[in-house]
């Protein structure tokens, strides 16, 4: 009897340690193909975004190539407009306008340098004022927590 149990038992524990190293081996077997599916996928999603990249690069190119086109045929306008206002019109109001409207677009324009386009703005405007002056200098501005708030009334004590 003990015989048959310890063949019993080594038989079982032969079937186990089969099973694992089937296991194994079939799984080491369809992962390298699975592997190299995944490797294929993950290049092919690589070169399509490279692609989209370069499309999305070529389309920010073209749009600031159309934008410059724009900006420079509006300017020619601008200086046709102003140069034809100053020879034709007998308005000088409407001349100076146009003028003045060609002088505040070069105010924006890149190829000034940044200290005459500061000039400029300078004298052309000016920026708004978020606060009210004050009358005394120790007066709370209007940027105060405690502006145009009222002081509650004290009781005044009974005499």
């Amino acid at each position: 009897m003990e015989l048959t149990e310890n063949l019993w038992l080594a038989c079982s524990i032969s079937f186990v340690i089969g099973s694992i190293i089937g296991a194994w081996l079939y799984r080491a077997s369809t992962s390298g193909v699975e592997r190299s599916q995944l490797e294929a996928k993950l290049s092919a999603m690589e070169k399509q975004m490279q692609k989209h990249q370069q499309n999305l690069d070529e389309h920010f190119n073209q749009t600031a190539q159309l934008f410059n086109r724009v900006t420079d045929a509006y300017k020619d306008l601008q200086v046709h407009m102003a140069n034809s206002a100053a020879s034709l019109s007998q308005d000088p109001s409407a001349s100076h306008q146009l003028s003045d409207a060609l002088l505040a677009s070069q105010t924006l324009s890149p190829e000034q340098p940044p200290e005459s386009r500061e000039k400029s703005d300078d004298t052309l405007l000016s920026p708004p004022k978020d606060y009210a002056p004050k009358s005394t200098p120790d007066e709370k501005g209007t940027l105060s927590e405690e502006f145009g708030l009222q002081q509650p009334i004290q009781p005044q004590p009974a005499k």
